[in-house]
């Protein structure tokens, strides 16, 4: 027995994001962690060791065979509740999901949700004094939810909801968290702890920047329409805690766990290399993408010491300093562009290595395509032409530029670029990466699927965490792993009632 007074058991540990996060607080020993997958055990087994890991069916066995903790982490199999669990869903309300004619009620699935009341079964015999339990958001539909909630309360357990997007928290959220995840992933953390104590802190403003205050706010989470549950943008948002402006908090983006070094196969030359041609509905998805993220005018400075407000939007203008600012939207909008002769600088991308990359902003770009006019006709050039008519009422001359960006597979039209973050990560392969530059046509783009280096580091582990399996293995633990930061962060919150 552990003599370290706060000692945790991970129910469905997976590959260990729970007990990496969880073991970075001071104090803090996992010394039990559970999985019935051999890979998993395994991955825990390579970087846990001292969390003592063992493979068995937890539906299959009674808590009292293990001992006692202080608090119980635990990630039920989330697969069979939300929208990774493989069944038609278009034209379907959330609320509907669970109806026996709109979704699988086989035992498997049955027995997948029935893993939710594991921690309930562990808490009843060893009474631990907090509990967290994590899921997909839409286990809220599941129809056993309330009676869960229920039992919760019955055995002496009060507790609150965490609804968080895991971007948002990193060390600008709470100096103590220790990870980043340049991943857009919504989920709750349901947090339980004995009644009669006290409860821990729970909220969480991560740091904003607030253009209506012209400074950094900590955000204060403002829920749509009277909702008190759901996702990040579509049930709720984030405002300043001053003057209610919305705000977007700082997060990591994709471009931080991309390996630059490999740009991919030109789609092209895929046969040439042995691969099929990529199918139509990949090409479509290419082509959305370049409409939305891969195309931008990015304004060319032509004489030196000016600066410029640009809106990145249609129909944007250039806007000097002096002049009022365009109009705030709930995106990222508006940037700020200097002559490259006075504070900007280039470089070759084979050449010079890339600068700090910043939580900050899109501070790199990869300047390839051609000469484009703001007026007129808007003339395309190529950058061997020489530069239009520079005029004295405006800045006419723009950068049509093809950027890199990551094409999802999973829905329809998801497409982002770079500096925005990952869109969540399945236990499929789901991201691919398009490079533009430069390209004439489809066939000119570069494409390859994200490789796992990517997804872990884009989920926020260590780059030399270990895996354990095949390529498709090592996705799945991936894809089914809980966000360290988040882990981190609350099991500090619990401990700070401690005293």
């Amino acid at each position: 027995m552990s003599t370290t007074a706060f000692t945790i058991t991970d129910l469905y540990c997976g590959a260990g994001g729970s007990t990496t996060g969880a073991a970075a607080v001071p104090g803090v020993e996992v010394h039990r962690a559970i999985n019935h997958w051999e890979r998993a055990v395994d991955t825990m087994e390579a970087n846990h060791p001292t969390a003592n890991p063992i493979r068995c069916d937890l539906l299959d066995i009674h808590p009292a065979c293990f001992e006692r903790s202080v608090m119980l982490l635990a990630s039920p199999e989330c697969r069979k509740h939300g929208p990774g669990a493989g069944m038609k869903r278009k034209g379907i309300q959330q609320g509907e999901i669970f109806e026996a004619d709109r979704c699988d009620l086989s035992p498997d699935t049955l027995r997948s949700r029935a893993t939710m009341w594991t921690p309930v079964h562990w808490a009843s015999v060893h009474r631990h004094d907090f509990v967290i339990v994590e899921n997909v958001v839409e286990i809220h539909y599941w129809p056993e939810f309330e009676a869960w909630l229920r039992e919760w309360d019955r055995m002496g357990y009060d507790h609150a909801r965490v609804y968080v997007n895991g971007m948002f928290v990193h060390g600008l959220t709470d100096d103590r968290v220790s990870f980043s995840m340049p991943q857009s992933r919504d989920r709750i953390y349901v947090v339980f702890w004995r009644k009669g104590n006290p409860a821990p802190n729970l909220r969480i403003c991560p740091l904003a920047p607030c253009h209506g205050c012209a400074g950094e706010v900590r955000a204060v989470q403002a829920w749509k329409n009277g909702r008190a549950f759901g996702k990040y943008r579509r049930q709720y948002v984030y405002r300043c805690p001053h003057c209610a402006t919305v705000v977007e908090p700082w997060y990591y983006p994709a471009a931080t766990a991309i390996d630059w070094t490999r740009r991919g196969i030109r789609i092209g030359d895929r046969e040439a290399h042995g691969l099929k041609p990529l199918v139509p509905n990949t090409i479509a998805r290419i082509n959305y993408g370049l409409e939305r993220v891969g195309l931008r005018e990015h304004a060319v400075m032509t004489r030196a010491g000016s600066q410029f407000v640009y809106a990145n939007r249609t129909n944007g203008t250039l806007r000097g300093l002096h002049e009022g600012m365009h109009t705030v939207t709930t995106g990222t909008t508006l940037g700020l562009l200097t002559a490259c002769r006075t504070n900007g600088r280039a470089e070759p991308a084979d050449v010079a290595p890339m600068g700090a990359v910043t939580a900050g902003g899109t501070h790199h770009g990869l300047v390839t395509g051609a000469q484009v006019t703001l007026r007129g006709t808007r003339s395309l050039d190529s950058f061997d032409a020489p530069m239009g008519t520079a005029c004295a009422t405006a800045i006419q001359t723009g950068v049509l530029t093809r950027e890199p960006f990551v094409v999802s597979y999973y829905g329809t039209d998801q497409a982002a670029h770079v500096a925005d973050p990952l869109g969540t990560v399945t236990t499929k392969e789901r991201h691919a990466l398009v490079d533009g530059s430069p390209a004439e046509s489809i066939e000119d783009l570069y494409f390859r699927m994200l490789d796992v280096p990517e997804l872990l580091v884009g989920t926020g582990y260590a780059p030399d965490y270990k895996l354990v399996g095949t390529k498709g293995d090592r996705v799945r633990l991936i894809g089914g792993s809980n966000y360290s930061g988040i882990e981190q962060l609350l099991v500090q919150r619990c401990v700070d009632t401690l005293g």
